[in-house]
């Protein structure tokens, strides 16, 4: 996989990207993923087909892998509609 966004993420969510031969990030991915794993409230809006599910679900399943790698307990939110 190319050096992109998807770099940021966890080892065991590049595998999986990997295995489904997900191998660059989309347009709204690449602004999106980053502005989560910063902490930003983000709201994603872009056409059918871009990719907006895998921007909003990959960087909250990086976090909660975080999270339950330091043992914190304070849980993870998010709102997909």
């Amino acid at each position: 996989m190319s050096e992109s966004v998807f770099s940021l993420l966890k080892k065991p969510i590049i595998r999986i990207l990997d295995k489904e031969q997900v191998t660059a990030p989309s347009e709204i991915q690449k602004l999106a993923i980053p502005a989560i794993l910063s902490g930003k409230n983000t709201l994603i809006i872009a056409p059918t087909g871009t990719g907006k599910t895998y921007a909003a679900a990959l960087p909250v399943l990086d976090m909660f892998l975080s999270a339950r790698s330091e043992s914190k307990g304070h849980g993870i939110s998010i709102l997909y509609e």
